[in-house]
């Protein structure tokens, strides 16, 4: 576990990863501190997309260690989950799902309660003006 008293929100140490002979992330080890602003530049194939997976545990790395605020990822996934956010780089949404769907789908990723989940979607949807489109 990382010092409490580090500043990273993030912090990576040696994180690793390869497709077999080809490595996409080598070594890479870095800080985001609380309120910094940061982004990952670079070309095609540079590790980019890969790092980001790896930080938001939708990819295993092969080495080294992710932290958020502090904590393991690899150690406690559930609780760092809750700190993150993600954006894809593709649009997903389910055409099978309606608007009140796919937000309570969201909200089960992060292991809020159903009830919850309902309740705060069909807020969610009347603060955007999306009432009639729910179902």
């Amino acid at each position: 576990m990382q010092p409490e008293n580090a500043e990273g929100i993030i912090r990576l140490d040696g994180l690793q990863k390869s497709y077999g002979e080809l490595v996409a992330v080598k070594d890479l080890s870095l800080d985001i501190n609380r309120g910094e602003i940061f982004g990952f530049l670079g070309p095609n194939g540079a590790g980019k997309t890969t790092t980001i997976n790896m930080i938001c545990g939708l990819l295993k790395k092969d080495a080294g260690e992710i932290y958020i605020n502090g904590i393991s990822l690899g150690s406690d996934y559930q609780k760092c989950k809750k700190w993150m956010g993600l954006c894809p780089q593709e649009i997903v949404i389910w055409e099978s799902l309606t608007c009140l769907e796919q937000l309570e789908f969201t909200a089960r990723l992060y292991d809020v309660p159903r009830a919850v989940a309902r309740k705060r979607s069909l807020e969610l949807l009347g603060i955007f003006g999306l009432d009639e489109k729910k179902h």
